[in-house]
């Protein structure tokens, strides 16, 4: 994704812009957290602007308040940290309101279950690392899944941004009971094998790299 880059004035309204995002600038300006931005400082944060994730990077301010304001969309293509990390085996996205941010992280089409999640349990994630295990949908399709908060102020909140992972197989198809998985999902540390702390970690890391990714 390309970089838009605008001179703002005191009040946050834009002057001149480079990009392909102009309209986000004066989005990005109007959040409570650019307004705390002393004139004297400079700043970079996350925020969730035009329904995607991005990183907003804010410079300190001339002697006539002006500001630059540089936004990147964060990415989560292919060859992304973020699908490395993740790996092909557990499907993924990114949500906010109950609304998926872009697509589906893998290549099943799980998108109703992921934002079901997202749903019902966003407000049970933590503050940091990962929620405890829950089940989304029904019968045989059911999937355990589990609930991280976007590093930084586009995580914060009731309707903050969050992660959120489930298991790569359904009830079905492991042939399982779904109690029995929940319960080895406890045990073995939310979804098995999935490093969260790795994997917040490194969403905090692609958030901090996105102005020069």
């Amino acid at each position: 994704p390309q970089m838009t880059v605008a001179l703002v004035n005191k009040e946050g309204d834009p002057i001149a812009n480079s990009g392909v995002s102009g309209d986000l600038i004066s989005e990005a300006t109007a959040l409570p957290l650019f307004k705390e931005i002393g004139a004297d400082k400079e700043d970079q944060f996350s925020a969730t602007l035009g329904s995607k994730l991005h990183v907003v990077k804010v410079s300190e301010a001339d002697d006539q308040g002006r500001r630059l304001v540089a936004i990147q969309e964060l990415n989560m293509g292919a060859g992304s940290f973020l699908r490395t990390v993740l790996g092909t085996e557990n499907p993924a996205g990114i949500v906010r309101d109950s609304a998926l941010l872009g697509s589906v992280i893998g290549d099943q089409p799980v998108e109703a279950e992921i934002t079901a999640l997202a749903e019902t349990h966003s407000s049970s994630a933590p503050g940091t690392g990962a929620s405890e295990v829950f089940t989304t949908g029904e019968g045989l399709n059911a999937r355990i899944g589990a609930i991280g908060r976007v590093p930084g102020p586009a995580g914060a909140g009731k309707s903050g941004t969050v992660l959120v992972v489930v298991s790569a197989n359904t009830v079905a198809a492991k042939q399982t009971n779904l109690g029995t998985a929940l319960s080895a999902a406890k045990d073995n540390g939310t979804l098995g094998e999935l490093n969260w702390p790795l994997l917040l970690g490194l969403l905090a890391v692609s958030l901090f790299l996105g102005l020069y990714l």
